[in-house]
């Protein structure tokens, strides 16, 4: 394919770099087409439509978290459970996790009994409605992103659309699209690394702090990749 193909379009430098160390002899066909913004994304939701039981139990914590997308390994969503449930169980936060696993992924498999058993753990078996997650992102402090590879990820732009900060891993172009310390905390694509990413949003960041963050995130986001930049480039 990429013989017979023109233009191979990737979404940062660093995966082109990537691109170049395993087909050096394609890689003047490579351009970098940044990922867009999302478009007018509705953030709104009906709380009367929302489960009762899910508004108390999202409600009585102090701070949340929230992972969203496709689960398979690359996303690193065992290295983060592994070390939620080691250090964070006792803590006044809520980890919540959504989306559709359609592979199969036994590192986190082995961890679901001890999911269901942790009270600071709120798991939906697959993607949930479009009200109920902008309920679950509104009213969370944090998207987390603890991918151990990726090229770029569309939960940004989610997050930016929300107004929330992220905690995201240094892999792929993430760091091309964010700016470390204002809009996001990124960390080392591991267990320690997202331990003490974890830590400083618990520990060292109040609320008002992740807020401005997260503004700061949507304004970062519109002002570099909006359609109509991306356009003009």
């Amino acid at each position: 394919i990429y013989e017979l193909v023109d233009v191979i379009l990737v979404h940062g430098e660093h995966i082109k770099q990537e691109f170049q160390e395993v087909f050096p002899e394609y890689i003047h066909k490579v351009k970098i087409q940044h990922h867009g913004e999302y478009y007018k994304l509705s953030t709104d939701y009906q709380e009367k439509n929302i489960n009762k039981e899910i508004i108390k139990k999202v409600e009585s914590y102090e701070k949340v978290i929230l992972f969203s997308g496709n689960i398979f390994y690359n996303k690193g969503l065992d290295i983060l459970v592994d070390i939620w449930l080691k250090n964070f169980k006792e803590r006044n936060a809520l980890l919540i996790i959504t989306g559709e696993q359609a592979y199969a992924y036994p590192e986190y498999d082995r961890q679901k009994q001890e999911i269901v058993k942790c009270d600071n753990i709120l798991r939906f078996e697959s993607f949930v409605d479009t009200n109920l997650f902008n309920y679950l992102a509104n009213k969370s402090d944090v998207m987390i992103l603890p991918y151990r590879h990726a090229s770029m990820s569309a939960v940004v732009f989610t997050a930016a659309q929300f107004g929330k900060m992220v905690v995201a891993t240094k892999t792929g172009a993430l760091e091309e699209y964010l700016e470390e310390n204002k809009d996001s905390i990124l960390c080392s694509p591991n267990g320690q690394g997202i331990y003490t990413a974890i830590c400083s949003v618990l520990n060292d960041y109040d609320k008002d702090k992740l807020r401005s963050m997260g503004a700061e995130l949507s304004r970062n986001i519109h002002k570099k990749f909006s359609w109509d930049k991306i356009t003009e480039e």
